[in-house]
C-alpha cells in the first residue's frame, strides 16, 4: 500500500513537472492568477484538465467539464461528491475555504478548446440530449474585478459563430464587452445553418430548434463563469440573426436588457415581454433579401413595423422631435429606447460602421 502511495505521489509530481501552464501542483477549488489559464490534476487516478476561472468572483480551479445533479444542489468546485467542496479520493485535493454553489441545471458546459488567452470555444449538452457551441471570447486587458457587458453576436442563415465575429467583432470595439458567438443549428454537413425566429428560417423552422432556450442557458453558463454587468445584456444579430433578436426580446427581456438589429425583421405574431429593453434597428434601404419596406424572399414585415410593434408593446411612443427622414426614435418607460436608422445605399450586408453605432446606443441605455 505504501509502495503504491509513493507511486502515485510520484505520477502527480512529475504530471505537473510536464504542465506548462502551471509551474506548480493544484486542485478543484483551489485559486488560481490569470483566467483562461489551464492545468490539470489526478482525481481517483484518473487525470481531468481545470480551467481557471471566476466563481462568485473569485479566480479559481474548476473542471472544463462541470457536473450536474438532478436531485440536488451541487457545489461548482466538486468531483467527487455532491455536498462537498473536498475530494476524498483524490492526492493533491485541498479543502476550498469557501462553499459556492449553483442551481440544478439542465445542461452541462464544456470549454472544447482553447484558441488564445482571450478566446474560447464551448459546447453545450442539454439533458434531452442536444448538443449546442458558441464561442467565448474576453476584451483585451480583460479585468475580473470589473462587470463587463455582454453582448451575444447572432449570425444569419448559412452564417457561422466564426464568420460573424470576423464581421461583428464586437470585442474590438472601443467599449470593452465579453462577447459570446453562438452557432445556430442545420441538417447536416453541407446544409445552412439558420436560427429559429419564428416564421423564418429554415432549417432551423423545419427542425423547431429551442433557440430560445439556448440562447437563455448561454446567458446564465457565462454569468456564472464571468463577472457580467446584468444592467448591459445584449443580442446583435445579422438577418436571420436580427430577426431572432426580436424574439428573445420578447420572450426572455427578463434577461436581455437590449437588441441591435441589422437588416432583420420581426418574425413572431406577438410580443409580450416581462421587463423594458432597448432597441436600435439599422436598415440598408437597396437591401433585397430582407427589404427594408417589407416582402422579399422570406416574406418578412417592413422595419418600421417591426420596431413599431414591439415598442407598442412596451409602451414607448414615438418622439417626433428626433424622427427624420432616415431616423425614427420611440421614447419607453423607464428611460428605455427604440431607434430606427436608415442607412442609405446598403446592401444587405454588415456594414462595419454598424457594430460600434450598435454597442454605444446600447451602452448609454443601461436597464435599472
Amino acid at each position: 500500500m505504501r509502495r503504491w502511495s509513493k507511486w502515485v505521489a510520484l505520477f502527480v509530481v512529475f504530471g505537473f513537472l510536464s504542465v506548462s501552464n502551471s509551474a506548480q501542483a493544484v486542485s478543484v477549488g483551489q485559486y488560481c492568477t490569470r483566467v483562461g489559464s489551464m492545468s490539470t490534476t489526478i482525481v481517483s487516478g484518473k487525470r481531468v484538465t481545470l480551467v481557471c476561472r471566476n466563481v462568485m468572483k473569485k479566480r479559481k480551479w474548476v473542471r472544463t467539464t462541470s457536473t450536474t445533479s438532478t436531485t440536488s444542489i451541487t457545489s461548482i468546485t466538486s468531483i467527487t461528491s455532491i455536498t462537498s467542496t473536498t475530494s476524498t479520493t483524490s492526492t493533491t485535493s485541498t479543502t476550498s475555504t469557501t462553499s459556492t454553489t449553483v442551481p440544478v441545471q439542465d445542461f452541462v458546459d464544456t470549454l472544447e478548446s482553447v484558441e488564445s488567452a482571450n478566446s474560447s470555444r464551448h459546447r453545450m449538452t442539454f439533458s434531452d440530449g442536444v448538443v449546442r457551441e458558441y464561442k467565448l471570447v474576453l476584451p483585451v486587458n480583460y479585468d475580473p474585478r470589473v462587470a463587463y457587458p455582454l453582448a451575444i453576436g447572432l449570425h444569419g442563415v448559412s452564417g457561422m459563430a466564426s464568420s460573424i465575429q470576423t464581421v461583428m467583432s464586437l470585442e474590438n470595439g472601443s467599449t470593452p464587452v465579453i462577447a459570446a458567438y453562438p452557432q445556430g443549428m442545420n441538417l447536416g454537413p453541407g446544409s445552412s445553418t439558420a436560427w429559429n425566429a419564428g416564421t423564418c428560417c429554415e432549417p432551423a423552422t423545419i427542425l423547431q430548434t429551442n433557440d430560445v432556450k439556448f440562447i437563455s442557458r448561454l446567458i446564465d453558463s457565462i454569468k456564472t463563469q464571468l463577472w457580467v454587468d446584468k444592467s448591459r445584456v445584449w443580442v446583435i444579430g445579422f438577418s436571420n440573426g436580427g430577426m431572432m433578436a426580436y424574439r428573445l426580446a420578447c420572450e426572455i427581456s427578463d434577461q436581455i436588457t437590449g437588441i441591435g438589429v441589422g437588416a432583420g425583421a420581426l418574425t413572431v405574431g406577438e410580443c409580450l415581454p416581462m421587463k423594458k429593453f432597448n432597441v436600435i434597428h439599422i436598415h440598408g434601404d437597396v437591401d433585397e433579401s430582407v427589404p427594408l419596406n417589407g416582402g422579399g424572399p422570406y416574406n418578412t414585415q417592413s422595419a418600421t413595423y417591426s420596431v413599431e410593434f414591439v415598442a407598442n408593446a412596451v409602451g414607448c411612443v414615438i418622439d417626433a422631435v428626433k424622427t427624420s427622414t432616415n431616423s425614427r426614435q420611440w421614447q419607453c418607460p423607464d428611460s428605455m429606447e427604440m431607434k430606427l436608422v436608415i442607412d442609405t445605399n446598403q446592401v444587405h450586408d454588415w456594414n462595419s460602421n454598424w457594430t460600434e453605432i450598435m454597442v454605444q446606443f446600447l451602452q448609454s441605455h443601461p436597464r435599472s
